[in-house]
């Protein structure tokens, strides 16, 4: 009998002696434990009666019960009979859990005696162990990541969202699940990521930051509730959260009214937490009122010729005679703040936050025209010169970005502040191997998107880059180009757009599956 550690998992193998049938053949001695080792990381996590893994269980830390674990090695074992000419009759005897919360996974198996001197003496390999941690977060928001854990990993898991199906989170678990379910004896490092838009604070707190539930205005002015993520004195929190589209009423677009005051009341909470380093990713927004809601939110005077505070949104700001944005910068000293977007529209013109994303929020016709009008003499009233408006993101959320910048806020590539801040470089400095993938991979992937700067870090240090996405858009030329060695696209492997959309997570495990056979 011999006891391998896995993590908090005691597995232990129970060999019952056959003679000598067998003895002549040569012994691999790597055979039993990895059968020991799919069974143990699937009782550690958990998987479903058809060999799902079940993520949200391990994720939010419930423990299972010593009947689910019982069920998930099983079903490990079933689902991957284990056979050779040395190694027969693999089975699960019990699994229990000991006092002080170890698990002890007891395995039988017919061998020959020559086997038995090697358990006894133990395997002559690392036994791997559960997923290593995502990379820790640099210390500051600066161009190098100065702290991280130097594990040695085989493959590192980094996607972004596929937006409306699965966020990065769920992404990169379906993909790990496969990745391990073929071979568990892979390390594999989970590191979510994001590009300012949706799924940037979920990447963070994925990366081991605090999340902290705040309430605040929605676009609409009703209250919903937003998370941000802290580490020490820094803190992120993320437009599409407080002020964003997909908060709005189903099939609704209100671009006249929506605002961003709940953006506005996320940076106060981050504040008051005691944020002095504040990360924004802006992308998701529903309105076009040029931040005016989260200035007023932040003590800003924003008035009307009668000296009454303009209203909400694109149709207030309208009305916008004189503005006072000391109150707001007083709120905000000693707060260093950095806007994450890939957006590098300016404020004003064809290419201005009214005319180019006016109408996905719901301005069209006179409408439009008069959200560049409000925006033009708002922008004039805080910056005369018109320098502001012109920079690069400006225009971005619907001139949230321009407000921001007049706070003094620096605007930085989204996709790039985001892999800094996640030490996402030291990661795959760490790796062997990398695997992207969004919704999406097209020719945007490739101009900055989170996915696409990931696999140009990876290629700049030789490594094997593997993609997935719900459809794959790119010929074969453009994806050597970019140092994607293959792809994975889930409408092929699920027959249809809707299997897709409606089994991602099961095909995703399918496709984690293959890609570590292709990594063999």
């Amino acid at each position: 009998m011999s006891v391998l550690t896995l993590g908090l998992i005691v597995v232990i193998l129970m060999v019952v002696a056959l003679g000598a049938a067998v003895s002549s053949v040569q012994l691999d001695r790597h055979e039993l434990q990895d059968a020991a080792d799919g069974a143990a990381l699937a009782a550690s996590q958990g998987i479903d009666e058809s060999g799902l893994y079940e993520p949200d269980r391990d994720r939010t830390g419930i423990p299972l019960s010593e009947g689910e674990m019982r069920r998930a090695a099983r079903s490990y074992l079933d689902a991957y009979p284990f056979e050779s000419p040395r190694l027969r009759d693999v089975t699960l005897v019990d699994v229990t859990r000991q006092p002080g919360g170890e698990v002890t996974i007891r395995l039988a198996a017919r061998t020959d005696p020559a086997l038995i001197g090697w358990l006894t003496r133990g395997a002559d390999r690392p036994v791997p162990s559960r997923p290593p941690a995502p990379a820790g977060p640099g210390e500051s928001f600066g161009p190098a990541p100065l702290r991280h854990d130097g594990v040695m990993s085989d493959v590192l898991v980094a996607p972004d969202k596929f937006k409306g199906t699965l966020t990065a989170v769920q992404v990169a678990e379906a993909l790990t699940c496969g990745l391990h379910r073929a071979r568990p004896e892979l390390s594999v490092r989970s590191l979510p990521i994001a590009d300012g838009g949706d799924g940037t604070v979920d990447a963070f707190c994925a990366a081991g930051w605090t999340p902290q539930q705040v309430t605040v205005s929605g676009p609409l002015g009703d209250p919903v509730t937003a998370r941000l993520a802290r580490r020490g004195d820094r803190a992120v929190v993320e437009l599409a959260m407080t002020s964003g589209i997909t908060l709005l009423p189903a099939g609704e677009l209100h671009g006249e009214r929506a605002g961003t005051r709940g953006l506005g009341e996320a940076i106060l909470a981050a504040r008051h937490l005691g944020a002095r380093r504040l990360l924004i990713g802006v992308g998701g927004s529903a309105s076009t009122d040029g931040g005016a809601g989260m200035l007023q939110a932040l003590g800003a005077r924003l008035l009307d010729a009668d000296g009454r505070d303009i209203g909400p949104g694109a149709r207030g700001l309208a009305d916008l005679d004189r503005v006072d944005l000391e109150p707001a910068r007083r709120a905000l000293d000693g707060l260093e703040l950095q806007v994450a977007c890939d957006v590098t529209n300016p404020l004003l013109g064809s290419e201005g936050a009214a005319a180019v994303f006016g109408p996905q929020k719901g301005l069209t016709g006179p409408a439009l025209e008069a959200a560049d009008r409000a925006l033009a003499r708002f922008a004039y009233l805080l910056d005369p010169t018109g320098a502001l408006a012109a920079r690069p993101g400006a225009g971005a959320a619907g001139g949230t970005g321009f407000a921001l910048q007049a706070l003094g806020a620096e605007h930085v590539p989204g996709a790039d502040a985001v892999l800094t801040v996640l030490a996402a470089d030291a990661a795959l400095d760490d790796s062997r191997a990398v695997v992207i993938g969004e919704g999406r991979l097209d020719e945007q992937t490739l101009q900055g998107k989170g996915p696409g700067e990931v696999a140009r870090r990876a290629r700049a240090r030789g490594l094997t880059v593997l993609a997935v996405a719900g459809a794959v858009a790119l010929d074969e030329d453009t994806l050597r180009r970019a140092g994607i060695d293959r792809t994975w696209d889930l409408t092929a492997l699920g027959g249809s757009v809707e299997a897709a959309m409606t089994r991602g997570a099961d095909l995703l495990t399918l496709a984690g599956e293959q890609m570590a056979r292709a990594l063999a």
